[in-house]
């Protein structure tokens, strides 16, 4: 079975659930045969900004259609004044190795006060 970890963020603590040796660091650009990305998917906006979020799934078409997958929406660190989706990107290909689906966001960051 899974471990469970609780990490204090600045809403709350969250509970992480690693299963297995899941987590490989991986260059970025390393994608692994069994796990598709679809990078750069518009999920809203502000003003001319656009919100984007990077999918990691496991490539195995008959696995996709059996049944539903557990999902995982992944949220890098940074402070809100920096990071990026692709910080993410080897937790999410270890963790659709395993038949999750990941959804690696970006959000808006703070700049001298302001978001953008």
């Amino acid at each position: 079975m899974g471990r469970t970890y609780c990490c204090a963020a600045s809403c709350g603590c969250v509970g992480i659930t690693l299963v297995g040796a899941m987590f490989v660091i991986l260059h970025k650009n390393n994608v692994p045969a069994n796990v598709t990305v679809q990078k750069d998917i518009v999920y809203g906006s502000v003003g001319k900004h656009q919100l984007k979020l990077d999918v990691y799934r496991p490539k195995s078409d008959a696995l996709l259609k059996a049944a539903p997958l557990p999902a995982v929406v992944m949220i890098h660190g940074g402070g809100w004044r920096e990071g990026s989706k692709a910080d993410m990107g080897s937790f999410s290909i270890g963790l659709a190795q395993k038949d999750y689906v990941c959804f690696s966001v970006d959000y808006r960051l703070i700049d001298r006060g302001r978001n953008h």
